[in-house]
C-alpha cells in the first residue's frame, strides 16, 4: 500500500540562480538540487524532472520557469507538487508569485520549499506572503541602490552600460568603467561623414553591408543619434543635456550637432503637411470607446477610431463646428461655476507651492554644484589634479552651473506669474467660453482653453454615427447632444 502511495506522488524539481555568479559562488544549483532530492526521497515524492534556471532573473518569470509551468500543467505527466530550495527562488515580484501560486493551486499542485516549510493553513499563507513581500523589499532595495550607484557614476562621466557599436567595456585603475575605442571606432566616424555628405541611411548601410560588415540600416540611425561618439552621456536621469563622459569621443561635437540639424530638417519636412488637432487624446468613438486618431488627406484633418474593426470617421472642421454649436448651449449653474473656481484656485495654489519647491531645490543643487567646482580648483593647485583632468572637470561643472543658473531663472518667471491674474483670465473665459474657442489660435492661451473644455466635459468628447456629443458636463446634463439632431 505504502509503495503505491509513493509511485503516485510525482513532483519536479525547479532549482535557480540570479546570476552566473551565484552559481559559481553562491548557493548553486547543484547544492539546491541535492537538497530539494533529499526532501522528495524524505518525503516519498518521485522526482520526474528537475528544472534548472542558471543566470536568470527572479523578478521576472524566467524562461526555465515558465518551461516548468508548461510541464506541470500537462495532465499527462501527473504532477502533485513542486519542490523548491525557498520561496523567493519562484519569483520574487509579488505579482508574479502570487499569479504562480494560483495557478498551482488550481490544479491542486502543492508547492514545497525545503528550507521554509509551510502547510496550507491560513497561517502558513500568511507566514508565505509575508515572507514573499519581505523578499519583494530586499529587491527593490537593492535595485533603488543600484540605480542612485549609477546615477552617482553617469554625474561623473562613466558609461555604466553595455558598450555602444565602436566601444569596448574596460575599467580603469579605480575599478570604475570605462570605454575604450576599438577596431570599429573608424566605421563610426565614417557614417557620420558620409549621412553628412547627403548619403541616406539606407545607402551607408548597404555600402558596409558590401564591406562584410553585418549592420542594419536601424543601426545605423542609433549611431547616428547617440550622443556617447561625441563625448556626451545622456540618459533618463540627465536629459537633455547630458553630462561630459570621461571617454575619448570618436566626432567631434560641432559634427554631432550637424547631423542632429539635418535630422531635424528631414522630419520638419516629413511632417509639414500636418496640423494640429487640439483635442488629441480627448476624443473618444461612441462605439467601441477607443481614442480618435487624425491624419491628414490632401491638406484635410480627419479625426477615425483606431480600431481596425470601426469605421467612425469626421472631418475635424466639421467637428470643431459641432463642437462649437455645443459650446453655445451650454447653461452654467452659478453654484457649480463657484465651486469649478474653487478649484482651479485651490489648483494653481498648489501649483505655486510646488514650484517654490522647485526653485528651493534649483538653488540648493547651484550651491552644491558651486562648491564641487571650488574643491576642483583646490585639488589643481594642491598638485593632486593634472591640468587634463582639471579642466575636464572644471568645464563639467561650469556647464552644470550655467544650466542651473538657466533653470532658476526660468523658475522666477513662472513665480512671477500672479494667480489671481490666472484665475481671472479663466473666470472671464467661462462668461463666453464660445467665442475663445473659436478665436483658440489668436487667443495665445491655447492649452488654457484646451484644459477648461477637458474640465467642462470629465467623460470626454464622443463620436458616434458622424456626430459629435458629450455625454455630460460638469455643468449637468448637456441639452446640446448634437448626435439626436
Amino acid at each position: 500500500m505504502n509503495g503505491t502511495t509513493i509511485d503516485t506522488k510525482r513532483a519536479v524539481i525547479l532549482v535557480r540562480v540570479s546570476t552566473k555568479n551565484q552559481a559559481e559562488y553562491g548557493f548553486s544549483l547543484e547544492d539546491q538540487e541535492a537538497k530539494c532530492l533529499g526532501y522528495a526521497n524524505l518525503n516519498g515524492y518521485k522526482v520526474v524532472r528537475v528544472f534548472r534556471g542558471e543566470g536568470e532573473s527572479a523578478t521576472v518569470i524566467g524562461a526555465e520557469l515558465e518551461t516548468l509551468l508548461k510541464f506541470v500543467t500537462d495532465k499527462r505527466n501527473k504532477i502533485n507538487a513542486v519542490i523548491i530550495w525557498a520561496y523567493d527562488r519562484l519569483a520574487r515580484s509579488m505579482a508574479d508569485h502570487t499569479h504562480v501560486i494560483e495557478l498551482l493551486t488550481a490544479l491542486h499542485i502543492k508547492i514545497l520549499a525545503v528550507s521554509q516549510p509551510l502547510d496550507e493553513s491560513p497561517m502558513g499563507n500568511f507566514c508565505r506572503t509575508v515572507i514573499q513581500g519581505l523578499s519583494q523589499l530586499e529587491l527593490e532595495v537593492k535595485n533603488e541602490r543600484t540605480t542612485s550607484g549609477m546615477m552617482m557614476a553617469v554625474k561623473q562621466g562613466y558609461f555604466c552600460w553595455k558598450a555602444p557599436f565602436g566601444f569596448d567595456n574596460m575599467r580603469d585603475a579605480l575599478g570604475k568603467p570605462i570605454l575604450i575605442q576599438n577596431s570599429k571606432a573608424v566605421i563610426v566616424s565614417k557614417i557620420f561623414s558620409d549621412f553628412l555628405n547627403g548619403m541616406t541611411i539606407g545607402m551607408i548601410a548597404v555600402e558596409l553591408q558590401r564591406t562584410g560588415e553585418k549592420i542594419s540600416e536601424r543601426r545605423v540611425r542609433k549611431i547616428l543619434k547617440h550622443p556617447i561618439y561625441a563625448g556626451r552621456i545622456v540618459c533618463k536621469w540627465n536629459k537633455p543635456q547630458g553630462v561630459k563622459g570621461l571617454h575619448t569621443p570618436l566626432i567631434s561635437e560641432e559634427l554631432f550637432n550637424s547631423v542632429q540639424t539635418r535630422f531635424v530638417r528631414n522630419k520638419k519636412t516629413r511632417e509639414s503637411k500636418k496640423k494640429r488637432l487640439y483635442l488629441n487624446g480627448f476624443l473618444i468613438c461612441g462605439k467601441c470607446g477607443h481614442k480618435l486618431r487624425s491624419y491628414t488627406v490632401k491638406n484635410i484633418i480627419y479625426c477615425d477610431c483606431k480600431n481596425k474593426n470601426c469605421n467612425e470617421r469626421i472631418e475635424k472642421m466639421n467637428m470643431f463646428k459641432q463642437l462649437t454649436q455645443i459650446l453655445s448651449q451650454l447653461t452654467f449653474n452659478p453654484a457649480d461655476k463657484t465651486l469649478l473656481m474653487q478649484l482651479v484656485e485651490r489648483r494653481e495654489k498648489s501649483r505655486m507651492a510646488e514650484e517654490a519647491k522647485e526653485l528651493e531645490r534649483l538653488d540648493k543643487e547651484l550651491s552644491k554644484a558651486d562648491e564641487l567646482r571650488r574643491k576642483v580648483i583646490t585639488k589643481h593647485e594642491e598638485g593632486v589634479y593634472t591640468d587634463q583632468v582639471y579642466k575636464e572637470r572644471s568645464q563639467h561643472y561650469e556647464a552644470k552651473i550655467k544650466e542651473l543658473q538657466t533653470k532658476i531663472q526660468e523658475q522666477e518667471c513662472i513665480m512671477r506669474v500672479n494667480c489671481s491674474t490666472y484665475i481671472k483670465f479663466v473666470e472671464d473665459s467661462l462668461k463666453n467660453i464660445c467665442s475663445l474657442w473659436k478665436k483658440i489660435r489668436e487667443s495665445g492661451k491655447t492649452k488654457i482653453v484646451i484644459s477648461l473644455v477637458r474640465s467642462i466635459f470629465p467623460e470626454g468628447i464622443q463620436l458616434l454615427n458622424r456626430k459629435v456629443y458629450c455625454p455630460t458636463s460638469i455643468f449637468g446634463r448637456t441639452e446640446a447632444a448634437v448626435r439626436n439632431s
